[in-house]
């Protein structure tokens, strides 16, 4: 790395961790003016619906049992970081403004290294360290920060690891995947996606593939997703890592398809959210133990969804369209009281977030048939595109699932999605030098 590439490197770390720090401490000195309970309160600025149900995994690994952090709903991994940090909320949100500000700095890193130092691995950080989303996220409890960043590294020490030929980061990065998992389910079906994406590095770098590093990427995350779905066994009788999969498909995706249905067009807001709660309401009415509301949730889902395909895929269309061209939508709970400039801010990047997203998507589907043909030296940028292209086609996909926590869903495969332009105006600039 150069002089001026270390340079970079140090501006784009100090930037991404002073915008992390200095939100985070006008999210704590706005909380001071609202009375406030760490578990209870209805208008923390920095604790969501979510980080209830987490602070109280935390309270009950502290005070009874580690194990007891998650449950077959919530996974153990967040719970879990919130209790070595004592679940102190200042210190948790410090450390995540930390992990969060090292994303940008390893994608810099990283773009610099596979595109020669080309300045657009700098804008690609640059612009994930001014994230609004990014930013968001690292000033509340909930799992994303410490996720993005979990699955980032992971990403990075499988590159690292390919490019070296050391087996030990392809460990690591299957341990780091395996964290990614307890931490957020979603990661789930990593386990058919790390394999897809160590076949595309190892082809970018003309090496063999070797079972053994695909062992290294892949047992880690097995082996957690067995470990846990037998904790859950021995506890509830059900074979399975978590339900929250099947009650956000049935609660979200399957009631705006309902609402749909009923109404024979594509549902407004309110509707969707007037559906939602009333399929909430009906279930409450029904008393079932927890196996019994996974099954019909299940068979709800798939009963709804099977009798209208075309629906079903208009709705999933419209989900991963809201989620993917809309920002952090918890900026008004965070800064309740306003702060002029930051406001400001907070309105003008999320504006142009949106059409950042656009523009990266138009760029990155107009250079795919480039990067395919792509001969001789630029075939090596080629299947590196359709690496990160892969993150982030995983992360859309699943986005449309749900609305609102899909918009948090989306922000692991950013990264992904700025490092395809950033390979994208590479394989434009060598291509006409």
């Amino acid at each position: 790395m150069t002089p001026r590439q270390k340079a970079a490197l140090l501006f784009i770390a100090l930037l991404s961790l002073s915008l992390r720090i200095l939100f985070v401490h006008t999210v704590f000195e706005q909380s001071i003016a609202i009375p406030q309970d760490t578990l209870h309160a209805q208008n923390t600025t920095y604790i969501a619906q979510d980080s209830r149900m987490y602070i109280q995994r935390a309270f009950d690994a502290l005070e009874n049992n580690l194990l007891l952090a998650g449950n077959q709903r919530r996974t153990p991994g967040y719970p879990l970081f919130l209790a070595m940090l004592g679940i102190s909320p200042f210190l948790v949100l410090f450390v995540q403004s930390i992990l969060s500000a090292l994303i940008p700095v390893g994608t810099y890193a990283l773009l610099a290294k596979i595109t020669n130092g080309s300045p657009l691995a700098f804008i690609a950080a640059l612009c994930l360290s001014v994230h609004p989303s990014l930013i968001g996220v690292s000033g509340i409890l909930v799992a994303d920060a410490l996720f993005c960043f979990l699955f980032a590294s992971s990403v990075f020490a499988m590159w690292w690891a390919t490019q070296a030929k050391n087996s030990l980061f392809f460990l690591l990065s299957g341990v780091l995947s395996a964290l990614s998992l307890l931490v957020k389910p979603v990661l789930l079906f990593g386990i058919l996606l790390f394999p897809i994406l160590y076949v595309l590095l190892c082809k970018a770098y003309e090496q063999r593939i070797k079972i053994s590093s695909l062992f290294s990427l892949v047992a880690p995350l097995v082996l957690t997703a067995l470990s846990w779905s037998y904790i859950n066994y021995t506890r509830t009788g059900m074979f399975t890592y978590s339900t929250i999969g099947t009650f956000t498909a049935h609660e979200y995706l399957g009631a705006r398809v309902e609402a749909a249905h009923e109404l024979g067009r594509l549902p407004t807001w309110d509707e969707m959210k007037a559906k939602r709660y009333a399929m909430r309401q009906a279930k409450a009415k029904q008393k079932r133990s927890m196996q019994e509301q996974v099954s019909f949730s299940r068979n709800d889902t798939l009963r709804i969804l099977s009798r209208s395909p075309l629906l079903t895929l208009q709705c999933w269309a419209l989900n991963i369209w809201e989620n993917a061209f809309t920002g952090w939508d918890g900026f008004p709970n965070q800064l309740p009281l306003g702060v002029g400039s930051w406001s400001n801010v907070v309105l003008s990047g999320l504006y142009v977030e949106k059409y950042l997203r656009m523009l990266c998507f138009g760029l990155v589907l107009l250079a795919l048939p480039f990067s395919l043909v792509a001969k001789e030296k630029k075939r090596q940028s080629a299947y590196l595109y359709l690496f990160f292209l892969t993150i982030c086609v995983y992360f859309l996909i699943l986005s449309g699932i749900s609305f609102l926590s899909g918009t948090r869903l989306f922000l692991p495969a950013e990264f992904a999605l700025l490092c395809c332009v950033t390979l994208t105006g590479a394989l434009v600039y060598h291509r006409d030098r």
